[in-house]
């Protein structure tokens, strides 16, 4: 099975600081990036709050990061965010970034590409 990263959405307000930049750029570095592995969008939620974590304890000044992994019923599709942790319940707070992903359905050559136009099939 493979996952396919497509958009990744960054803020300019949360990426002003030294650790909104780190996640940032973190999650840019997904974009566009096929990553084959059943469970790799998990792996990588859990990586991400590793390295989330890890910048908290060297930078004690300010909130700790939570990693978010949201994934549909289906399992076709999922999303990744990093907020700051807040004490106050806030629908609308600014996270570090979202990474949008999604499970690619099937794989082809340009010629069976080509023959899918013209009616065939895989």
């Amino acid at each position: 099975m493979m996952f396919f990263f497509d958009t990744v959405q960054t803020f300019s307000s949360s990426g002003k600081t030294y650790k909104g930049q780190f996640l940032q750029e973190m999650a840019k570095r997904l974009e566009y990036v096929l990553v084959q592995g059943e469970n790799a969008p998990v792996h990588i939620a859990m990586a991400m709050q590793e390295q989330a974590s890890i910048l908290d304890s060297k930078i004690t000044r300010g909130r700790e990061t939570y990693v978010d992994h949201v994934i549909d019923r289906s399992g076709d599709f999922g999303q990744i965010s990093a907020y700051p942790v807040s004490d106050a319940v806030d629908f609308d707070k600014q996270p570090y970034f979202r990474v949008f992903y999604h499970k690619v359905a099937r794989q082809a050559t340009i010629p069976e590409a080509v023959a899918l136009t013209k009616g065939g099939e895989l």
